[in-house]
């Protein structure tokens, strides 16, 4: 018995592929794992604003949007409440920076001459992406606010806002 037959493959130029983000981590079973908890959800909704109403880089925050941040233990919820309570966890904030002076998280939506602040909602002083720490209160929560900045020595205008940031846990 003889079969012949022809596959065919091509790609068609409506597909689009799908990139994946995976991260993970090996720890050590004597040490408890901590896990980050965005209150509310992942996408956070930046208010809007005027391009002549923004914020200068680097200034303390007005405007800014609450992202409520819970820490807790990853095989347990009460894991992390030892190292929280005795000051030695902090959240580090890291993505890619502006073009200006590289304190703020660079947009990458339309909009141009802004980028999007970090700072501590409760103090709202700034927060330096890929410098600086976010302090975690003894109850395992954090309040990080985020806000629309024009970036120093450049013209805003008007458009979308986007950026991808990650909150990393930091052992002091």
């Amino acid at each position: 018995l003889f079969i012949t037959g022809t596959v065919n493959a091509g790609v068609n130029p409506t597909d689009q592929s799908a990139t994946l983000n995976i991260s993970g981590s090996v720890t050590d079973s004597e040490v408890a794992g901590c896990s980050v908890g965005v209150i509310g959800g992942n996408t956070i909704l930046l208010e809007s604003m005027d391009d002549t109403d923004l914020l200068n880089q680097d200034e303390n925050g007005t405007h800014m949007t609450i992202v409520p941040l819970h820490i807790y233990g990853v095989k347990n919820l009460s894991d992390c409440y030892d190292v929280i309570q005795n000051g030695r966890l902090a959240l580090r904030l890291t993505g890619q920076g502006d073009n200006a002076t590289g304190t703020v998280l660079q947009n990458s939506g339309t909009a141009t001459g802004v980028g999007i602040g970090i700072y501590n909602y409760d103090t709202t002083k700034p927060v330096l992406i890929n410098n600086g720490n976010l302090e975690i209160k003894k109850d395992g929560t954090a309040n990080l606010g985020l806000q629309s900045v024009k970036l120093s020595g450049q013209s805003a205008t008007a458009g979308s806002m986007k950026g991808t940031l990650t909150v990393e846990i930091e052992r002091l």
